[in-house]
């Protein structure tokens, strides 16, 4: 089941750059809206943070260079673990993504 998440945000990841950006940004909206509904001071801030863990999730793929052809290198392991653990209904909980594969890398090279 990792496994077939972990391709499924890989495939997602190469989505990011093309047009499905809006819809991207729908489910971080959707996201946003529904944990803080109401306070769109808030809701702004969520956005915000969500956009930038977008970001963020992005370089790690690029940095490694990561496919669906890419699972047997730990830096693939590391988005397919967090990526099970960070994705819901609306999909890739993007900020909290970007924070784990941070302190996954982080902890990775301090053990290299």
């Amino acid at each position: 089941m990792k496994l077939f998440i972990g391709a499924m945000l890989l495939c997602a990841m190469a989505l990011i750059m093309a047009p499905a950006e809006a819809q991207a940004d729908e489910k971080i909206n959707a996201r946003c809206a529904s944990e803080w509904a109401g306070d769109y001071r808030m809701q702004k801030y969520c956005r915000d943070k969500e956009a930038t863990g977008k970001a963020d999730v992005s370089r790690f793929v690029k940095k490694y260079g990561l496919t669906t052809g890419s699972e047997d290198t730990p830096q693939a392991a590391m988005l397919r673990n967090c990526s099970a653990d960070w994705t819901d209904e609306f999909g890739p909980h993007w900020r909290m993504l970007a924070y784990c594969l941070k302190k996954q890398e982080d902890a990775y090279r301090t053990m290299q």
